[in-house]
């Protein structure tokens, strides 16, 4: 393939991870590939499969899930919230209390085939109101500061992975 890296020297993305595996190169992740060796990599994988075409590649919706969500709830665990101080009281160490959540449309491609899979599987909700799909989260306790890096760290890592309009949002409880 013919791509024009920006960063070549870069650590390969999370969606290159997941193309590698995906098109029969393997779990990559204890490697350390560049983008460019990773590009490389997927060229090469994409070519064996025959006929020049560029194959879309299946995703592993479960997998892209867990890593989406373990790697948001270590977001959530390593930040440290401005703590809430209201007088008379002790003050909160994990800040307000709030709510947070991912949010994408279900319009086509993988955005539409994660949405329906996380649905069926009881790990998200269709948003009547937003539209789309919602993945609630629900660790951290109360602490808004820290679900809401949870859902930022989410919403990333979904946009890596091709789900272009994946978003977190927060409010306050």
């Amino acid at each position: 393939m013919a791509f024009t890296l920006k960063t070549p020297d870069a650590p390969m993305s999370f969606k290159q991870g997941i193309m590698i595996r995906n098109l029969g190169g393997g779990d990559v992740r204890g490697q350390e590939l560049t983008q460019q060796e990773a590009s490389d990599k997927i060229g090469e994988l994409m070519a064996a499969k025959g006929n020049g075409k560029t194959a879309t590649p299946k995703v592993d919706l479960a997998l892209l899930y867990e890593s989406a969500m373990n790697a948001g709830y270590n977001a959530g665990i390593v930040i440290t919230p401005t703590p809430m101080n209201i007088a008379g009281y002790e003050p909160v160490m994990d800040g307000s209390c709030g709510f947070a959540w991912v949010n994408f449309k279900m319009k086509g491609g993988l955005g539409r085939k994660f949405g329906q899979w996380l649905i069926k599987e009881g790990y998200a909700r269709r948003d009547t109101w937003q539209g789309g799909c919602t993945i609630w989260i629900s660790d951290h306790n109360q602490s808004e500061a820290r679900k809401l890096a949870h859902a930022s760290k989410m919403a990333t890592m979904l946009r890596e992975a091709g789900i272009e309009d994946a978003y977190a949002t927060s409010r306050a409880d």
